[in-house]
Formats: C-alpha cells, sequence, structure tokens
C-alpha cells in the first residue's frame, strides 16, 4: 500500500483533477465574495459614534423605508432646548455663555454656549398666550454621567459686573 501512495506521488497530480480543483475554488471564492456584499449591503453603519438609546422594531417586523429600527445618541455634546419668552429673546445672543445646573446632580454644574437663535417661535405655551422661542444650548458633558432627557435649568449671563455683592431676588 505505501509503495502505490509512493508511485501515485511521484507520478504527480492528474491534470483533470487540477483543472477541476482550481475552478471549485474559483467558483467558492466568488460565493465568498458574493456573500460579503451581500452582508454588506444588510449592515448599518451609524453616521457618528453614539449609544443605542431605543431599538422600536423587532425582529420579524416588516421594514420599509423610512422606519425607525434604533434611537441613536450622541453623547460626546449635549444639547439642552431653553424655552425663552418673547420679552427675553432679544436679550440672548448666539455665543453667549450659559450655566447649566441638573435636578440630579444640584451641586454640579456645567458652561454651555448658545447656539444659533431661531427667527421664528416654535412653540405657544396650550395654558397661557406666552409666545416663546426654543433656544439651543450646546455643552460637553464633562465628568458628570449624564442621560438624555434630564431635566435642566439655564441661567444666561445677560449682564456681568465685577467686584460686587450678589443677592437672591427671594428671600
Amino acid at each position: 500500500r505505501a509503495e502505490e501512495r509512493q508511485e501515485e506521488l511521484l507520478a504527480g497530480v492528474d491534470p483533470d483533477d487540477l483543472a477541476d480543483a482550481q475552478a471549485n475554488v474559483a467558483k467558492r471564492l466568488r460565493e465568498l465574495e458574493e456573500a460579503r456584499e451581500a452582508l454588506d449591503s444588510l449592515t448599518l453603519v451609524a453616521p457618528f459614534t453614539g449609544v443605542i438609546s431605543q431599538t422600536p422594531a423587532s425582529v420579524g417586523d416588516n421594514i420599509t423605508a423610512g422606519t425607525a429600527i434604533v434611537v441613536l445618541n450622541d453623547l460626546s455634546t449635549m444639547r439642552a432646548v431653553a424655552q425663552v419668552d418673547e420679552v427675553d429673546i432679544m436679550k440672548v445672543r448666539e455665543g453667549m455663555d450659559v450655566q447649566l445646573t441638573f435636578d440630579a446632580f444640584p451641586d454640579a454644574a456645567l458652561l454651555g454656549v448658545v447656539g444659533p437663535i431661531p427667527l421664528e417661535t416654535n412653540s405657544q405655551d396650550q395654558f397661557s398666550a406666552a409666545i416663546y422661542y426654543e433656544v439651543p444650548v450646546e455643552c460637553d458633558y464633562g465628568e458628570l454621567p449624564l442621560k438624555p432627557d434630564m431635566s435642566v435649568t439655564l441661567g444666561f449671563e445677560l449682564k456681568r459686573a465685577d467686584d460686587v455683592l450678589r443677592l437672591p431676588t427671594m428671600a
């Protein structure tokens, strides 16, 4: 038996068997490339680095264009929206400093900056005739473990005076 095997090895590979094997390898490589392309077409790539906070779609759901399947939050910067009354909107300027304090972290504060001021009002209070503008404020998270939709109080610096005593308006 060993002698027969030695003769087969010394005789070399049958050219027809080699051609068949090479054709089979080429076919499998094409199939692999097609499978990779199919997988790539099914892979979702986020437009930014973030954290998935919701997955409204489930396995087996019929997904069509425009169907939300995940909610992705960009946690590198935070954006708060201040509702500024029409009486005060002219005092607010883009680039103005804003102090942000959070109900969840009352002893900590972050510094933010006012974004573009809207030209039109976005909302009207349903319980009064007050009109307000939704003004964006952006800031870095700093060291606080903030979460989306946390309550925040925004303090706009409308005037600055150095070397003065500051008293609360209500005591």
